[in-house]
């Protein structure tokens, strides 16, 4: 495993992540890309995991990946900061606005949409701290 796991996969490192989770147990989970830049396989096993984490809290997933927003109790698509949408999955595709548009653009076999447009800094501007995504609740 090496010193501080830098011997493990990107998501063998999210799997302890999420058995350190289990274990302490917390009230309100929040997820930052969970399943980002793992292979299918993993993302299957990572989701696993999730499933059975999530039940019973308060959960918040910040994603761009589509089978995370479609398994969320509730969807907020934010651009620029503000939120634009809010509702669930099955909702919002069937109603015009972004995340629809996106849906579709990207179509259901991609199984990514970008729920958050982040606008880039100016050359030479500062730059702003984070983004933000929709919300997972469980």
């Amino acid at each position: 495993m090496g010193q501080r796991g830098e011997q493990l996969s990107a998501g063998e490192r999210r799997l302890v992540a999420l058995a350190r989770a289990y274990l302490a147990d917390p009230d309100l989970l929040v997820l930052d890309e969970a399943t980002s830049a793992v292979d299918p396989a993993t993302e299957v096993r990572i989701q696993r995991a999730l499933d059975g984490l999530t039940r019973g809290r308060t959960s918040i997933a910040i994603a761009h990946r589509l089978s995370t927003a479609a398994a969320a109790d509730e969807v907020l698509v934010v651009d620029a900061g503000v939120v634009v949408q809010r509702g669930p999955h099955d909702e919002l595709v069937a109603v015009p606005g972004p995340y629809a548009t996106l849906h579709e653009s990207l179509g259901r076999a991609a199984g990514h949409v970008l729920l958050s447009r982040c606008r880039r800094p100016r050359r030479g501007a500062p730059r702003r701290a984070g983004g933000t995504a929709p919300a997972r609740s469980r």
